[in-house]
């Protein structure tokens, strides 16, 4: 059985692709939507190291780019213990804003789908937005 984490890596796998280095885009060369300053942050073996070349990026294999999925950004920020639509939905937020931003979409969507009107949006992952998340109605 395919859990949350390998549906939503796979739909963000098939929206970011290989290799890319397109001048409108300001995140410059990204491999499977990793990008090469991103993958100098990560030490080795999950990532480059400061000293990674872009050659470096352009040889990350997809099982790779999915392990540091897992580890940069579902781990962390404890996808799975969120419904598994919302944990699918928050993961693919977190690798596209920067996590306080991220989190506060994921409080604001609680607050509007009855989750806890009175959530704070404050970029803070903590309890409440938890038990706001689980309490949301997902239909």
């Amino acid at each position: 059985m395919t859990d949350s984490f390998d549906r939503a890596v796979s739909a963000l796998l098939r929206l970011e692709g290989g290799p890319s280095n397109h001048p409108a885009d300001a995140g410059g060369l990204t491999k499977y939507g990793i990008t090469l300053a991103f993958y100098r942050r990560l030490p080795p073996p999950f990532g480059g190291g400061p000293a990674a070349a872009q050659e470096d990026l352009l040889r990350l294999t997809e099982p790779q780019a999915r392990l540091i999925y897992r580890r940069e950004f579902w781990d962390r920020y404890r996808c799975a213990d969120l419904p598994p639509d919302i944990g699918a939905a928050f993961f693919l937020t977190l690798v596209n804003l920067p996590p306080t931003e991220a989190v506060k979409v994921l409080q604001r969507a609680i607050r509007r789908a009855g989750g806890d009107p009175r959530l704070a949006v404050d970029g803070r992952l903590g309890p409440a937005t938890r038990s706001g998340a689980a309490r949301c109605d997902q239909t």
